[in-house]
């Protein structure tokens, strides 16, 4: 009976193995790949639980047996580090110092090593016979509850809480709950332990799509606070050029000896500053959004790699403004900016018009009703 059992925990861990891999190849994320190893691995020690019985007692049985403990030993304190990358994706403050990282880092080396001494280095491999199953264990285990299962365990709860708190997805904290619950009493009911271990790789499993489909949604949100924030910074910064350079107005060209009003100095001032900062926010958002700008039409990445251009073109103009000898070069650089931007405007405007289009084409259209006939 609990022989088929295991046997069917090493098929449930083979589900999940799969969808792990179709979340690591399209989501591209290094730590999820520490789950999906350690699926794996979940998969190879119930299937040699499962069959221990009619493998029989010997070698053989005992070789299958040994990697169950090497990788339990390096693999399950790494869940502390993915969980840890959870966190920071999910941009909790204090997992975003260094102190913190370092003490995760420790944290998961000292368990890593507590393992590797106990289940590698000094492992002694004897058979052991519960309920219908048979099993190699470690006869110079440590005493007691498994501590690295019951602090991992512990770290994704906090990991979960904070899934929960952004997404109000509840699975990886309870999941997590159970198998810090049921890591102490696998010693005494050994498919406990195998069976919380299916139930915390579902959990993370589906906090890895909740927070992809929540990842989905902020691109969407930002992709959107982009578009707003790049047509509130070209009139900014059209205003701001105008007031600089446009002889009519005067000019702070040091080339220049048109006078310059206090009025006309200090908008063109708040101008500089306020496109600046809006400029570093509209990068900022289009970084999130496309990133290196892999994909698209060859137009909307010359679009993107444009607008990163220019965020250079604009700070290094304005560094040049520092010294004297070369403000009339940074005067330079701002005008060719202006001309820059107006051009990546101009380009913003159409794709802007083509997602018109095509939301007008995607719109389910409301057949009219037939007139009444007098």
């Amino acid at each position: 009976m609990f022989s088929m059992l295991f046997l069917l925990i090493a098929l449930g861990q083979l589900v999940l193995l799969g969808l792990f891999v179709r979340a690591v190849v399209t989501r591209r994320q290094w730590a999820d790949v520490i789950p999906l190893v350690l699926t794996g691995l979940l998969a190879y020690e119930n299937a040699v639980l499962g069959l221990g019985r009619w493998i029989g007692e010997g070698d053989l049985l005992a070789d299958l047996n040994a990697p169950r403990f090497i990788g339990h030993a390096l693999l399950t304190p790494l869940l502390i580090l993915w969980g840890f990358a959870l966190l920071r994706r999910q941009q909790v403050a204090w997992t975003l110092r260094t102190p913190a990282v370092v003490s995760v880092v420790l944290i998961t080396a000292g368990l890593v090593a507590y393992g590797v001494t106990h289940d590698i280095v000094h492992l002694d491999l004897v058979p052991e016979q519960w309920q219908d199953t048979l099993r190699y264990a470690n006869d110079n285990a440590p005493a007691g509850p498994p501590l690295t299962a019951i602090l991992t365990g512990l770290a994704l709860i906090v990991a979960g809480a904070q899934l929960w708190i952004e997404s109000r997805a509840l699975g990886l904290v309870v999941a997590a709950s159970v198998m810090a619950t049921v890591a102490g009493l696998a010693g005494f009911f050994p498919v406990l332990g195998n069976l919380g271990e299916l139930v915390l790789m579902a959990g993370i499993l589906s906090a890895i799509y909740v927070e992809a489909s929540a990842q989905r949604v902020r691109k969407a949100v930002v992709s959107k606070r982009a578009q707003q924030v790049g047509w509130i910074t070209w009139p900014v910064f059209f205003v701001g050029s105008l007031m600089t350079f446009v002889p009519m107005f005067g000019t702070m060209d040091p080339a220049d000896d048109l006078p310059v009003s206090q009025l006309q100095y200090d908008v063109a001032s708040a101008s500089q500053g306020a496109w600046l900062v809006l400029m570093v926010l509209h990068a900022h958002f289009a970084i999130s959004v496309f990133g290196l700008a892999r994909n698209g039409s060859r137009l909307r990445k010359f679009h993107v790699w444009f607008g990163y251009a220019n965020l250079f073109l604009c700070f290094g103009g304005q560094l040049l403004f520092i010294f004297p000898q070369t403000a009339t070069l940074g005067s330079r650089a701002t005008e060719l900016v202006f001309i820059t931007i107006t051009v990546h405007v101009v380009l913003g405007a159409i794709f802007a018009a083509r997602r018109r289009r095509s939301r007008k084409k995607r719109a389910p259209r409301v057949p009219r009703e037939p007139a009444l006939q007098p």
